[in-house]
């Protein structure tokens, strides 16, 4: 089972990985984004891949 939960500053390494390996380029895609959108959007992650 894939456990979601928030997003913390320690998923900075595989998140960006994650982002990176898509290769999509624009800004909604960086962690820095996703981690400050997720204050105020109920937002959440899953390391499914075991990135690290």
């Amino acid at each position: 089972m894939i456990t979601f939960r928030p997003i913390e500053l320690s998923d900075s390494a595989w998140m960006r990985a994650c982002v990176r390996a898509d290769g999509r380029i624009n800004c909604e895609y960086s962690f820095g984004n996703i981690f400050t959108y997720g204050a105020s959007l109920p937002l959440s992650a899953a390391n499914c891949c075991g990135n690290r």
